[in-house]
């Protein structure tokens, strides 16, 4: 249980960057 709450954890955050870096990616390309 501690494993997959921690993947979830990891995912949840490394999604959380992606779509950061594609907001500020389409910010760039529109600004």
């Amino acid at each position: 249980m501690i494993l997959s709450a921690a993947t979830l954890a990891v995912a949840r955050c490394v999604g959380w960057l992606l779509c950061t870096a594609a907001v500020f990616l389409v910010l760039d390309l529109y600004a």
